[in-house]
């Protein structure tokens, strides 16, 4: 990865433990990858990647019903 990329990176994620907004832990089977975006002030946001705990987790047989059928 770019110097610079990794560098705003980690300044980002020791903002994010100053404002107590993320903590840290040992290990965890649901981690996610942190995706760097680009932002047009040449600013980068770290984003997180939930594709493979979406995966993981079941689809709910029971979904919520429609505003029209709620009303019937």
């Amino acid at each position: 990865m770019h110097h610079r990329i990794t560098f705003a990176i980690k300044k980002e994620i020791e903002k994010y433990f100053a404002a107590n907004f993320i903590i840290s832990i040992d290990y965890s089977p649901w981690i996610s990858n942190i995706i760097p975006i680009d932002k047009p002030n040449d600013e980068i946001r770290c984003c997180t990647d939930f594709r493979y705990i979406k995966k993981a987790c079941l689809k709910d047989t029971f979904p919520l019903p429609n505003i029209d059928m709620i009303v019937d």
